[in-house]
This record gives structure tokens, C-alpha cells and sequence, in this order.
């Protein structure tokens, strides 16, 4: 069954790039948990040259068909209008020309006028759609794959029809799809190609050429295990890595531990909620042991958990803890829009006091879904102390359970030898 759902992340406030991910989480996980383990086919599309393709004259009709008009409209059209260009090749410079389409990069109402632009492409299709600027991805969920595929075809035609109506340019050859499902899932040997205006789309998959598919930010294959994100943030580290043991004898550790913010914390800190349950995470756990000995100037190797503890800095699965809890917050709190998946215990009578601020989903039928922040999420939230559930602020919780974590950490070494060169 085809049914649409257009969710434009960027028009709503207090959305995050992080959202969508979930948002396409949370639907895998829930036609996975049917009786009849729906399978979700995803496509993600690239646009070329987004913000350099929009007619002026549309984007005003538009503008006025939102209510967008009179002076308003006309502040708009001397915004977007009489602007030139030229271009300058070593000592020519040619004649300046007017610019007829496309939105000032670099400013804030360039991606505002692209989001009011494509946001109503949900008319042209049945599918759902996430979009986020100018991210913009499909998906749908079946039990018969070449069924799904077929059904997902005739509307992609209309799809096209509507990006060559609105003088946007849909780039097959970089537009990718996936079929998200456990590893033990067999596809069937001769499947269906997905097809845009009689171009084939790469399909990414465990048994492809190309193994995932990079979504604001994350890389996403077929099987959601992230082994390949976190191979990804791997190689970003070991650059930063090598950067800070190369000045750690030269600045003090106030200018080491904000490198490390900088260059580090930034990749672990970004959709860790997403990717941060993977069994692959042993990788980056040792890569930031190595940060904070650099950070601390110690020895190869010296125990870290007095290093963790005396930086105040969270070892990554606490981090993973930290951020999934803040997200649970701000959502129970209403400070972020609200996710249909995600619903409150509050809602159901019988309760108890150290229940009413739990969260409660359906029970997670596979274990492929219950690693999904659909059901993880909760888990982890109802699994904090009532007493950091009901603080005050976001920043009071993620304080209160980082001096948790870190009062935890020991703050003597594992060694017993007094003349042990590596603790000295």
C-alpha cells in the first residue's frame, strides 16, 4: 500500500537535520513490525544546481498563491530581480547579463524561498516525502518487492513531470535507492529497476557496488548496522587525531581540549543519537582513549577513566546515553515538533508516579527494529532516574547526567606498580 505523507522539516520550527533520519527510522521500524515484515524501499534524490534553477516569475506566483502579496509580493520581486553577472577569465571580463531564476546563496531567504518552492511536490505523488532544503527523499513500504518497485515507478513519473514543470533538475545518475532490511532478508534474484525519465537509479546495497548512501550527514546501508558511518567518522578522527599528538608538547590543555571540541567532539557529537548503538563502536572508542592521553599528555598506555574523569569529558557510549535522553526530553517537553511514533505513557490511566513521565511504543517484533529510535529511544529514556526526567531545562539534564557518568569514572589507575613508567 502506497499512501502519502509530506513532512518539510525545514518549514516547521525547531527541526534539526537529525529529524528526517528519524522520521524514516520510525517508518522502517513500524511496517518491520507488522505481521507481514513490510520491507521499506527509500530513493534519495539529488537535485543539480537547486538554488540556481527557479524562475523569479514562479517563485512570485507562488509566493502570492501562499498569501504572500500586494507590497509583499512586490518587496519579493525588487529582491529577486535586477541582479547581473559576469565572469572574469585572467584579463576578460565579459558583459554583464540580468538574472532571471535562481535565489542568493548565502543569505537567509535563499533557502526560505527554495523550501516555499518545492513544498508542494507532495501534490504529485502518493509516496511519502521528507524534505529538508534541498534534501528531499521517497519512500515507501511493501511486502513484495517488485510489486513496491512497479508501484513506485508510475509515480516517480509523475514525480519527474513535476521537477520538469518546475524547472528543477532531477540528476538520475546521482539519485540512489535502497531497500532497508535485516541482514538475513533475501532479495530476489531478478528485481525490478527503478527508473526516472528512462535512466536507471543506482541501487545501494550490501551486495552492490556502492554500499550506503550519505543522508544529511549519516551514511545509511541497507541493513542499518552504520559500520560504514562509523568507519566514516573513523578516518575524519584519525585526520584530528594526528593534528593534536603533533602540538600536545607545545600548547597547554585548555588549547588542546578546545581542538578536541573542534575537531573531534564535533564528528561524535553529530547524530550520535542515530548511529551511536552500532556494534562497530569499538573503533571510535579507541580512537578517543588516544585523544584524551594526547589532550593529557600521558603515555600510550596510561588508564583514561581518571583522564575522562578529570577533563570532564564523556566517554562516547555515555555521550550516546546523554544525547538520546536530551532528544526524549525535548520531545516530551514539546520544545521539537512531535513524532508520530513516540507516544506518552501520560495518555494511558493506570499508571505510577515513577511512570508518568515514561514513554511507551509497541513491542519491538524483531530484533532488526528494536535497535530503531522507535523502540530504543524509550528505553533508554525510561530507564533514566525520575529525578533528571523532570529538570528543569535541556542544558540542567544534560549537566546533571554528565556529572553522573563522570562521578562514576575511577579516578585511580588500573596499576599497582609505583615505578611503572606509563603512569608517572
Amino acid at each position: 500500500m502506497i499512501y502519502s505523507t509530506n513532512i518539510n522539516m525545514a518549514l516547521e520550527k525547531k527541526h534539526s537535520t537529525i529529524h528526517p533520519i528519524i522520521h524514516l527510522l520510525n517508518h522502517i521500524a513500524e511496517n518491520h513490525d507488522k505481521s507481514s515484515k513490510e520491507k521499506t524501499l527509500s530513493i534519495f534524490l539529488d537535485l543539480s544546481k537547486a538554488f540556481d534553477t527557479l524562475p523569479h516569475a514562479t517563485i512570485l506566483h507562488k509566493l502570492e498563491h501562499y498569501g504572500i502579496r500586494g507590497i509583499a509580493n512586490m518587496w519579493f520581486k525588487s529582491y529577486l530581480t535586477d541582479r547581473k553577472q559576469f565572469m572574469t577569465i585572467n584579463s576578460a571580463t565579459s558583459m554583464e547579463q540580468p538574472i532571471t531564476c535562481g535565489v542568493p546563496q548565502g543569505s537567509i531567504l535563499g533557502p526560505i524561498l527554495f523550501i516555499l518552492y518545492v513544498n508542494d511536490l507532495h501534490n504529485a505523488s502518493q509516496l511519502n516525502i521528507l524534505s529538508f532544503a534541498d534534501d528531499t527523499t521517497i519512500y515507501t513500504s511493501g511486502k513484495n518487492i517488485n510489486d513496491m518497485i512497479q508501484n513506485t515507478n508510475i509515480e516517480l513519473r509523475n514525480i519527474y513531470k513535476w521537477f520538469c514543470a518546475n524547472k528543477l533538475q532531477l540528476n538520475a545518475n546521482k539519485s540512489k535507492y535502497t531497500i532497508f532490511c535485516p541482514r538475513q532478508t533475501r532479495l530476489p534474484i531478478e528485481m525490478n529497476n527503478l527508473i526516472i525519465n528512462n535512466q536507471k537509479l543506482t541501487r545501494i546495497g550490501s551486495d552492490c557496488e556502492e554500499k550506503s548512501v550519505k543522508f544529511l550527514g549519516v551514511h545509511l546501508d541497507d541493513h542499518l548496522s552504520w559500520n560504514i558511518h562509523v568507519d566514516y567518522v573513523h578516518k575524519k578522527i584519525s585526520q584530528s587525531l594526528f593534528a593534536i599528538s603533533r602540538v600536545k608538547h607545545i600548547f597547554p590543555q585548555s588549547t588542546l581540549l578546545s581542538l578536541y571540541y573542534a575537531l573531534i567532539h564535533s564528528h561524535f557529537n553529530y547524530a550520535i543519537q542515530i548511529w551511536g548503538n552500532s556494534n562497530h563502536l569499538y573503533k571510535l572508542i579507541t580512537q578517543q582513549k588516544r585523544a584524551i592521553r594526547a589532550i593529557s599528555n600521558k603515555p600510550y598506555l596510561t588508564h583514561t577513566e581518571p583522564l575522562f574523569k578529570k577533563t570532564r569529558i564523556l566517554k562516547l557510549e555515555d555521550l550516546y546515553i546523554q544525547q538520546t535522553t536530551s532528544f526524549m526530553y525535548e520531545l516530551q517537553n514539546n520544545l521539537i515538533p512531535s513524532f508520530k511514533n513516540l507516544k506518552l505513557r501520560k495518555e494511558i490511566k493506570a499508571m505510577t508516579t515513577r511512570q508518568k513521565n515514561n514513554v511507551c511504543t509497541d513491542r519491538a517484533r524483531t530484533n532488526f527494529s528494536s535497535k530503531l529510535p522507535k523502540h530504543n529511544y524509550p528505553k533508554i529514556w525510561n530507564k533514566c532516574d525520575i529525578n533528571i526526567r523532570m529538570a528543569k531545562s535541556k542544558t540542567t539534564l544534560k549537566k546533571q547526567i554528565a556529572n553522573i557518568f563522570i562521578n562514576k569514572y575511577d579516578d585511580q589507575t588500573n596499576c599497582t606498580n609505583p615505578n611503572c613508567r606509563y603512569c608517572k
